[in-house]
């Protein structure tokens, strides 16, 4: 039989899936505390995360890790909950690909991405991190 050239979407991580699950309490709190904005955040972090190792894993030929969705639930968490949705994007983005994809993929990065990302967005947008809070 011919071995199929399709590449899987997305590469099954039980241990990933209960680290998330252990993310929900906070999710919820941050819902509670901040409104669904929260909510948004953790959708727009994530996405932008995918989308970024989607690409890198398409150059690789691998199939894109659950890891990245902590990834973005945590950018999303540590950033202040008013912050603007172009620095939730940046810090995904520069999370995922600076952080994590330069290095070679999930398990190869030497720095934690979620606190690589906030670290930059918080030197680039030093007002938007510190002096804006709703």
């Amino acid at each position: 039989m011919a071995k199929s050239n399709k590449i899987k979407f997305l590469r099954k991580q039980p241990m990933i899936r209960k680290v998330l699950l252990a993310l929900v309490p906070c999710m919820v709190g941050g819902i509670y505390f901040f409104g669904w904005r929260s909510l948004a955040s953790v959708l727009v972090c994530c996405a932008a995360g995918f989308i970024t190792e989607f690409i890198f894993c398409k150059k690789r030929n691998e199939p894109v890790t659950e890891a990245v969705f902590v990834t973005g639930v945590l950018i999303a968490l540590v950033l202040p909950p008013g912050v603007g949705w172009h620095v939730q994007v940046v810090a995904s983005v520069f999370a995922v690909m600076f952080s994590k994809e330069v290095f070679g993929g999930f398990g190869r990065n030497i720095f934690n991405p979620a606190i690589a990302g906030r670290c930059f967005v918080y030197v680039c947008f030093p007002v938007a991190m510190t002096g804006i809070w709703p």
